[in-house]
């Protein structure tokens, strides 16, 4: 069978644990990530993917593939212009390699960025929204404000039969807040939407968590995915062990299973 890769930012550790404790149920896949937004900083050289020194960023753009980050931290990015560390290094130390050859893999799935179905973080909540402004917003997220669109265009050059999928970040944990019928019935239609209109964009197809990981609203990860989701994120960078505390962004091994079970291992 031919290799898969799972690329992304501190997200992609949620997936490798549980790929890691169930080697026998998967295929060949090779893990890499890069933290925050370092992946800006890369390039595509022939048959592989290479860290580079700098990279032209855009504000909008940084606040889509991190919408967890605070202005601060974007902003640092902007006006420095390079990487929180050298790309290669993190790419040697999350997945053994200091730049990922291609030759083998067949499918890309990117673990980073915001979920087209995070209807919180993109301030919609329950409100409905109309098929043509979900036509316009996912042209956005999904196309034009990509972080690493410009990557993904050369590889589709290169490499035509490369398909490219997003999984995207976990929507957040909240509070259980109930919707009323209209509400949901709001949520429902948005989510079947973006389904049937997500291929239409830069990717091959598009992760939605549904109801196995999701509080009943449907708008937000439940909170039990996050337990020690931060301590994985930071094993998998080689970070240093200090604020090993859960926090609300980062998922573990249980969620990333659930994303290798249902969407991963059935498109390599």
């Amino acid at each position: 069978m031919a290799k898969a890769l799972v690329l992304g930012n501190s997200h992609v550790a949620a997936v490798k644990v549980a790929y890691d404790q169930n080697r026998t149920l998967f295929g060949d896949i090779a893990f890499f990530g890069a933290t925050g937004l370092d992946l800006a900083f890369t390039t595509v050289e022939e048959g592989r993917i290479v860290g580079a020194d700098r990279a032209c960023l855009d504000m909008t753009i940084l606040k889509h593939f991190s919408p967890e980050a605070k202005v601060e931290y974007l902003e640092k990015y902007l006006a420095q212009g390079r990487p929180s560390r050298a790309v290669g290094e993190q790419f040697q130390a999350t997945g053994g390699s200091a730049r990922i050859e291609l030759g083998d893999v067949s499918a890309i799935f990117y673990v980073c960025g915001a979920s087209p179905y995070d209807f919180a973080r993109a301030g919609e909540g329950f409100a409905p929204i109309s098929s043509g402004m979900r036509r316009v917003l996912l042209g956005e997220s999904l196309d034009k404000q990509f972080l690493l669109r410009n990557q993904i265009l050369a590889l589709r050059a290169q490499r035509p039969g490369l398909r490219h999928y997003l999984v995207g970040s976990p929507l957040l944990a909240r509070a259980n807040v109930k919707a009323d019928a209209v509400g949901m019935a709001a949520v429902r239609q948005k989510r079947a939407a973006i389904q049937d209109l997500a291929r239409n964009y830069l990717f091959d197809d598009v992760f939605m968590p549904d109801e196995a990981v999701l509080e009943p609203n449907l708008v937000a990860t439940r909170a039990e995915f996050f337990q020690s989701g931060r301590e994985h994120a930071l094993d998998f960078q080689r970070d240093a062990p200090e604020a090993r505390k859960t926090d609300h962004y980062h998922v573990n091994g249980a969620y990333g299973l659930h994303v290798l079970s249902t969407f991963v291992a059935p498109r390599m």
